[in-house]
């Protein structure tokens, strides 16, 4: 007869643990939740100034909404946000900027007019956070919302493809002024 220790049973148990939060989906205990990430994505004090950019420069923006609290936001950010703005592949593509919605901090809206961010998102009818909008420089919808963070994996290839319908909005606009 075999006799299982304590320790042996303690860690069955993590291990079995450990898996089945992986399994789920659900970010782990690591730098995903690390509270002391700070994205390099700017953070929007005034989306008048950031629109006029977008403008005069015949770009989409994305707005990604984001709370200070959410580890699917922090995910997003470190996994697909940060390397994308990084790369500076994007530059010439799209103004992406964050909302805060819990930020404390008083903001421009597109038309120039201070609001606090959780009365902006509610313009928007954010209720799940992270969510990513593609706007043109009026703040108009120009193409689907990406609602919270289902698989990472799959994510930037569905940022991508908003992006590119977002800046083929754009560029159509721009084709039939000029």
């Amino acid at each position: 007869m075999r006799i299982i220790s304590a320790v042996s049973v303690s860690a069955a148990f993590s291990l079995c643990l450990v898996s089945l939060v992986a399994l789920a989906g659900y970010p782990e205990n690591d730098a995903a939740t690390d509270t002391r990430h700070e994205s390099v994505v700017p953070a929007t004090l005034d989306l008048a100034q950031d629109a006029a950019y977008a403008y005069s420069h015949k770009l989409p923006m994305v707005l990604v909404f984001a709370a200070a609290h959410c580890d699917y936001c922090k995910l997003l950010e470190q996994e697909v946000l940060d390397p994308m703005y990084i790369s500076n592949d994007y530059q010439d593509k799209v103004v992406i900027r964050r909302v805060m919605i819990d930020g404390l901090r008083t903001l421009r809206d597109f038309s120039g007019v201070a609001t606090d961010a959780d009365s902006f998102a509610k313009k928007y009818n954010i209720q799940v956070t992270p969510t990513v909008v593609f706007v043109d420089h009026l703040g108009q919808e120009i193409a689907p919302r990406l609602l919270g963070v289902n698989t990472i994996e799959m994510y930037s290839a569905y940022l991508d493809k908003a992006i590119d319908v977002s800046y083929q909005v754009i560029q159509t606009r721009a084709t039939r002024i000029d």
